[in-house]
């Protein structure tokens, strides 16, 4: 899937039911974004990479769109 971080939540979403992307790779990929932004931007006050890691470890991403 190209462009991860400028998709859609629908987007991801219909990605991840297809099998294109996991949800892993989204999860990745966004905190690989703020990583590379942080320093000039500093928009983000707490960031826990690790939490968010072991949440999608111990639930399976659950997509809910209908």
């Amino acid at each position: 899937m190209e462009n991860i971080i400028f998709s859609t939540a629908p987007e991801l979403a219909n990605a991840i039911r297809g099998k294109q992307v996991s949800a892993l790779e989204v999860l990745e990929a966004h905190i690989a974004q703020i990583a590379s932004h942080h320093s000039k931007l500093n928009a983000i006050v707490t960031i826990d990479e690790s939490a968010a890691t072991a949440t999608y470890t111990s639930q399976p991403a659950r997509i809910l769109l209908r």
